[in-house]
């Protein structure tokens, strides 16, 4: 008498082979998107950091200074800062400089002219691409009330 046994052919287990390596490639494919996105965010998010200090240091200057007293920013000056990755400010681009971050006051009130100053305040990143082209900007617009 014969037994019958069950067993998977060369072609099935060839086929099911072929499927998990498939899976196993698209999904290594994956993680790079992934990586690639989380450091996007990352940067996109201390972008943010930076500029919310920014316009809270503005905010907080008092009236009779003409400097930022944290990051020594001239009001009613266009400026051009440099900051690391751990938020260090500098006014030159050095090795550390991350992001760029530009400060414009398009209209200077005179100062006979009772009237709010406001500027724009655009931080780009990295600190050392050209302005035109950078790979990620976060920008606001303040108004300061000097009067």
């Amino acid at each position: 008498m014969k037994k019958l046994t069950s067993a998977f052919s060369l072609i099935e287990v060839t086929i099911a082979l072929s499927i998990a390596a498939f899976s196993l490639v698209s999904i290594l494919g994956l993680i790079p998107v992934g990586l690639n996105s989380s450091a996007s965010a990352k940067r996109q998010t201390e972008a943010v950091s930076i500029l919310s200090s920014i316009t809270a240091d503005l905010r907080s200057t008092p009236l009779h200074s003409g400097t930022s007293s944290r990051y020594g920013i001239p009001i009613g000056t266009d400026t051009t800062l440099y900051f690391s990755g751990m938020g260090v400010c500098s006014g030159q681009l050095d090795v550390n400089s991350q992001y760029c971050v530009v400060l414009t006051t398009p209209y200077k009130p005179s100062s006979s002219e009772r009237r709010a100053t406001w500027a724009r305040v655009r931080v780009s990143w990295p600190a050392g691409a050209n302005v035109n082209i950078p790979q990620g900007v976060v920008e606001t617009s303040i108004s300061l009330d000097r009067n």
